[in-house]
């Protein structure tokens, strides 16, 4: 990874923690180091637990083709930004299919919920919007941390990828199914969820979402292994 990409990179994922709701690196725990002169935001592992969490992934990282193509080297390279690239590849995992790594950085706790620092997509979004990835999708509903309610920078939920892309429908139907439950948690009926996926609709109605979903719209991160 270029310099320049890692700057803006850290940058957008900095202005989207600050606007945005989402599981940021922060709001779990797990940043470390201390503010630099670009004025990243930066914070201390709460608890023994996330500390050691941290260290399992900053591990990972060092084992990772991150490690080997970053050209700020890691002796130099702050561990949150190390957190943030091994975060992109789960994202890249997700996109590209590879199952052995993807439930590697789950098992050794990756945020299930990191966004997309430009798209806002979670893992989860990625993985609704292909069949191919359909056992990823099993995975990530499964585990205990999940937040079907994020939305990605167009206002989609996952399970509205799920509808968009056209899923099969029984899983489709099972994420749908989730995202209702857990909005209920968060005192929506089901009746309101449903009118505010009509109020989407109206906005979404002219919108190709095939190409807002293109991967080739110059991502700041795109490594090939």
């Amino acid at each position: 990874m270029r310099d320049e990409d890692l700057i803006q990179l850290w940058q957008l994922y900095q202005a989207n923690i600050t606007n945005h709701r989402q599981y940021s690196l922060r709001d779990l725990g797990l940043a470390v180091g201390t503010p630099t002169d670009r004025h990243f935001v930066s914070s201390e592992p709460s608890t023994d637990a996330a500390k050691s969490r941290v260290e399992q992934l900053l591990g990972a990282w060092q084992n990772s083709a991150l490690a080997r193509m970053s050209a700020t080297g890691s002796e130099i390279m702050e561990d949150e930004q190390k957190l943030i690239e091994l975060s992109m590849e789960f994202l890249l995992t997700a996109d590209a299919v590879r199952p052995a790594r993807f439930n590697e950085l789950l098992d050794l706790g990756i945020p299930v919920n990191f966004q997309h620092p430009a798209y806002l997509e979670t893992a989860l979004h990625i993985t609704c919007s292909r069949n191919a990835a359909n056992g990823l999708t099993r995975v990530l509903l499964e585990h205990p941390q999940i937040d079907l309610l994020l939305r990605d920078q167009f206002g989609r939920r996952a399970w509205n990828n799920a509808v968009f892309f056209r899923l099969e429908q029984p899983l489709a139907d099972t994420v749908t199914a989730a995202t209702i439950k857990q909005a209920a948690l968060e005192n929506q009926t089901e009746a309101d969820f449903h009118q505010e996926y009509r109020e989407d609709l109206a906005k979404w109605i002219t919108t190709d979402w095939y190409a807002s979903l293109a991967r080739s719209r110059g991502d700041v991160w795109s490594p090939e292994y």
